[in-house]
């Protein structure tokens, strides 16, 4: 069973609710693990390699620092870009293929839907990685931000708040629904109800610690709870 804490006494009307998509939507699976790896060895023979780059967790945040490092050498950050993402593809491609939608994923959006609310999805994930789930899972959404379409991805704020304007919603009448801690810090940042549903990626008791305003078990739950501040 999930719990919840709220950070305000004052009770949120919810009129939208944004997801992300890989382990919160879709059951993708990538091998982060072996794309990190891939990633790195690809900055080293692209002679876009400093110190440190080992110890970053994050393989887009690799990129951007091995090609910001690279363009001081006087080399060119875009074609490191584009080698370092079509490889980061490769992964997330091969994953949405063979990927099913987490259960009850679809009928709790439906839920939502119905009775009103606006829905999006952003996530660092790829355009087309996304769109080939979907093509088989259609979803009724409002607005969906890839890491295309945004300056700066989760869990940077300013990835859901473009969501948000999209949708035109303001922070404090929006949900944020995520998988993972990260999302619990781009709601907070974002000044939005932050909703977690615990699976592999987080603990529940890393998300509350996180600072989550509900930690849920399933999607359903999810619903549930956010259908309970949208009257």
């Amino acid at each position: 069973m999930g719990g919840y804490k709220t950070r305000s006494s004052t009770p949120r009307v919810v009129q939208a609710v944004v997801f992300d998509f890989d382990g919160t939507i879709a059951d993708t699976r990538i091998d982060f693990a072996a794309m990190r790896r891939r990633v790195l060895d690809l900055l080293r023979s692209l002679g876009a390699w400093c110190e440190g780059l080992e110890e970053m967790h994050y393989v887009l945040e690799i990129v951007n620092e091995g090609a910001r490092w690279a363009q001081k050498q006087g080399r060119d950050p875009d074609v490191i870009r584009a080698e370092a993402d079509a490889a980061i593809r490769s992964f997330e491609t091969e994953a949405a293929r063979r990927a099913p939608l987490l259960d009850d994923a679809a009928g709790a959006l439906a839920r939502l839907k119905d009775t009103g609310l606006k829905t999006g999805i952003i996530t660092r994930n790829c355009a087309e990685a996304v769109h080939v789930v979907l093509a088989r899972y259609p979803l009724r959404t409002d607005v969906l931000l890839t890491r295309e379409h945004v300056p700066r991805v989760k869990p940077d704020p300013d990835h859901l708040l473009r969501a948000l304007a999209a949708l035109e919603i303001s922070p404090d009448r929006a949900a944020f629904v995520g998988d993972h801690v990260t999302d619990v810090q781009c709601a907070r940042g974002a000044g939005v109800l932050a909703v977690a549903v615990a699976g592999s990626s987080s603990s529940p008791e890393d998300l509350r610690r996180a600072g989550a305003d509900f930690v849920a078990s399933s999607l359903s739950q999810v619903a549930d709870y956010v259908l309970g501040l949208s009257a």
